[in-house]
């Protein structure tokens, strides 16, 4: 029985932050969204005849937001999940979704699909810095998002927070770290937003984390004990060949997916992926047999991604 992390591009969010989400999309009709959450399934679908027997570690949907889909087109999206993979009410299940953007549609999916992390792009709790980004200051709006989470009983909870923004100072940053750390934040994950002048205020955003609890996995993801994902935290060393093997499962445009044998990446152009859901010789862009001298290039992308002595930025 081969064991995976399965992960789900969702290439869509509901508003872009200038800096940080160059690589999704934003305004997009609501048509083709739908058309996406059908070729994804079918994409799974081609797997039928193996799937029942694969061991699911952990379920991630990312790249983009949750709450960039309607709730209806969630339904359909998680509904479809539950029926193609093995999924159990104890599979852990990391989300992103943006702060007041859920409905109780999403977070009901989301339990019933297991043991959901919600991982929220909380940014800045800064209102000027946050113009930079060209986003809404998210503290207000965690308010609506903290009740219906309670509602849930979602408990779990992950902060996305931007080092390096345009005027953003040692004070400020403290300020978004400390108002981000509520009830049930067991993970963080700093986003770089300019390398050239955030090299100072990302050790300072380190050392206040370290300082509270939060044990750095990567360079930039930091999780109290039994909160880390371990999609995120083995993103190359499930290529090592190292025991125990787990693989990963990537599915939806711009993937990269891994098993004991190959690696394979599909076509970053979300229309192609529409257009040729499961026909594998047009969606899938490279394919790679793990040799002993790709796993040991693995081994060395991991090692640097773990914050390895090489240096701290990737």
């Amino acid at each position: 029985m081969q064991a995976f992390d399965v992960f789900i591009n969702i290439p869509f969010v509901v508003k872009p932050a200038q800096g940080i989400d160059s690589g999704v999309l934003s305004g997009v009709n609501p048509a083709i969204k739908r058309a996406y959450v059908d070729a994804i399934l079918c994409d799974i679908e081609s797997f039928a005849e193996e799937s029942a027997v694969w061991e699911i570690r952990s379920l991630t949907l990312g790249g983009g937001t949750v709450s960039s889909f309607s709730p209806e087109d969630f339904r359909r999206l998680m509904l479809g999940l539950k029926r193609l993979l093995p999924l159990s009410p104890t599979t852990s299940v990391f989300a992103t979704a943006d702060p007041a953007g859920l409905t109780v549609g999403h977070t009901n999916e989301l339990r019933a699909c297991g043991v959901p992390q919600v991982m929220m792009r909380y940014f800045t709790a800064d209102v000027r810095e946050a113009a930079v980004l060209g986003v809404r200051s998210p503290e207000a709006e965690m308010g609506k998002t903290d009740i219906l989470l309670e509602q849930a009983s979602i408990t779990r909870l992950g902060m996305k927070i931007a080092v390096g923004i345009a005027g953003q100072t040692p004070e400020t940053l403290l300020r978004t770290l400390r108002l981000a750390n509520r009830a049930g934040v067991e993970r963080f994950e700093l986003i770089c937003v300019n390398q050239e002048r955030d090299a100072e205020l990302f050790d300072v955003a380190v050392t206040w984390l370290v300082e509270h609890g939060f044990d750095r996995v990567t360079t930039y993801d930091f999780v109290k004990p039994g909160g880390e994902n371990p999609l995120i935290v083995n993103w190359y060393h499930a290529a090592t060949g190292d025991e125990p093997v787990c693989g990963r499962l990537a599915f939806g445009c711009a993937t990269l997916s891994v098993d004991e044998e190959m690696m394979w990446s599909t076509i970053g152009d979300v229309d192609t992926y529409i257009r040729h859901p499961g026909e594998y010789e047009v969606i899938t862009e490279s394919v790679l047999e793990l040799t002993e001298s790709v796993r040991q290039k693995q081994r060395e992308l991991d090692r640097v991604y773990r914050g390895g002595a090489d240096g701290l930025f990737l």
